[in-house]
Formats: structure tokens, sequence, C-alpha cells
């Protein structure tokens, strides 16, 4: 198979501090369930070292702890160091039991928007999957790449998830299937390469769980600069237009007050009771960032 290799890279930081010191040549014998995250200079004791079932006991007990509490330094640390101990015994543990951590670690890292701690997790993931090809998540995590790499703006980085995920389009529709992920990533991709801001504010209202939305969360800003830009002219020469137009047409919907918070601390807009008023038609013209003079594939009339 092709694609792991492709996945691999796609991180921009695979530097995985778990894997510090190699493996212990054995099972670890230690039953603690919870222990803090120390990097490794030499090769563990296996008295040190938690065992698999300790580890799987360990790592639920981390998920229902935050689910009560919230205490993301506290599970970031112990989930490291429960990686640590899965990886200095790679050959006794279970791939699943390694998917299993490292896609919840993943999933809780894009919760609380740690995309250092996420890109660890996708880098181990990507060689996990490639073992796995009938994982559930393995499609999702795809997703993830690409989505990434869109917030990223690298161009090589970019390519290559694109074409990892078409490849694993076509895999999907070959084998009957549509991964939920992977249709909405291709659909940002594709309205982000049109502009289509409208569709970009939608699909952010529609994602698949709160772990895809991180992603877009870090594309918001520059898509609403752009956005805005493209109004400006669109709604020339209209002096004024209603603030809450301007918020839909910026992905702030039913929030204007929100839109006027964005617009009066962002791009310096100046206001009339509820109305947006329009910048003359050489500062709008100053202010385009692309080509394009449509909004959504459609121009807004005045």
């Amino acid at each position: 198979e092709g694609t792991p290799t492709l996945l691999l890279l796609l991180e921009e930081d695979d530097d995985d501090e778990e894997e510090e010191g190699g493996g212990v040549g054995g099972v670890g014998t230690s039953c603690r369930l919870e222990k803090s995250y120390f990097r490794l200079t030499s090769t563990p004791d296996l008295s040190e070292v938690r065992p698999p079932a300790v580890l799987e006991e360990a790592f639920r007990r981390v998920l229902a702890k935050y689910a009560v509490d919230g205490d993301y330094a506290y599970a970031r640390d112990q989930l490291k160091a429960i990686r640590q101990d899965l990886s200095v015994q790679q050959n006794v543990v279970s791939v699943d039991l390694a998917c299993d951590v490292y896609e919840g670690s993943a999933r809780l890292a894009l919760e609380e928007v740690d995309f250092d701690d996420y890109a660890q997790c996708q880098s181990r993931l990507a060689e996990l999957h490639a073992h796995q090809l009938d994982r559930p998540a393995r499609r999702e995590f795809i997703a993830y790449r690409l989505l990434r790499a869109l917030g990223t703006g690298n161009r090589a980085t970019t390519s290559l998830a694109v074409t990892t995920a078409f490849a694993e389009v076509a895999r999907a529709y070959a084998d009957g299937e549509e991964d939920r992920f992977l249709a909405f990533a291709m659909k940002v991709t594709e309205a982000l390469n049109l502009d289509d801001y409208a569709t970009l504010f939608k699909l952010y209202r529609t994602a698949p769980g709160s772990a895809a939305r991180t992603f877009l969360d870090a594309l918001l800003p520059k898509v609403r600069r752009k956005a805005y830009a493209s109004l400006l002219l669109a709604f020339h020469p209209t002096p004024a237009v209603p603030l809450a137009r301007i918020a839909r047409g910026l992905g702030f919907h039913d929030r204007p007050e929100d839109c006027r918070a964005w617009l009066g601390a962002t791009m310096h807009a100046r206001f009339h009771d509820d109305h947006l008023l329009l910048l003359p038609s050489r500062d709008a013209l100053n202010a385009r960032t692309t080509t394009t003079t449509t909004f959504g594939g459609k121009r807004c009339p005045p």
C-alpha cells in the first residue's frame, strides 16, 4: 500500500516524545493506574512499565475523569504516559489497543485545540492504520490530515493530503461505502478552491463533530477577510448595509453582535445604528484580496 507513506509525510511535527528510550523487550509489571509523563533517556525497567491490561484500564479512567472535571492538563499528562508505556512495549501491545489510545488522545487534543499533541498522535496513527485498513476511524483521520493541511497553507502538504483523500474516496466508492468525514473534507477543499464562502460557512455549521469543526476554526479568520472584501465590492455603491445581512454573509447568521465585534476589531469597520457603513470604492478595491467579484457564486444586490 502506498497510502501510509504519504500519510507520514503530512505531519508538521512527527517528533513523538513518547518513543524516546527504546523498547523494554518484555511485558511491564507495574499496576499503577496513575502515572505522570517523564521523557525517557534510557530503557526503562519493566517494574516501571504498565502491561497492556493496566494501560487499557488507565486509558478508560482518564477519559472518564476528563468527562467529569474537564481537566485537560491532567488528562494530557496521563495520556502521554500511557502512550509512552505502549510505545516501549510495541511487540506485545495489540494494534487495536494502540489505535484506541492514539485516536482517543488525538480527538481530545482537537477538543482542546492542542495541535502539537494532535500532530504527535497523527504521526503514530499513520503507522498503526497501515495495519488496520478496515479500522472504522482510519478514514476519519485521513480527513483530519487534509483539513489540517488546508489550514496550514503549505502547498506541498496540501497536495499530498488531497491525493491521499482522493485515493481513499475511490477505495470507499469501490467498496460501496461513503465516509462522512472524507466527504466533508473534500467539500471543504472544493469550496476553498472556488472561494465559495457561503458554502464554507454552511459546512462549518454541519461539520461531523467538534473535532472536524476545530480545523475550520483555524480557517475562518482568513476566509472571513476574503468574504468581507467580496461583500464590499458586491454592495458598492450602497452607502450602508444592515448589519444582520453582513452577519449572514460572513457566517455569523443569528449573531449580529458577534459580527459587529469581529468587524470592529479585525477590519476597523464603522457603524451607524444597526448598519455597516461601507468604505469608499477606492478603499474597497484596496481591501480586495482575491480576483473573484462574486460571493458564493452570486452577486449581492444593492
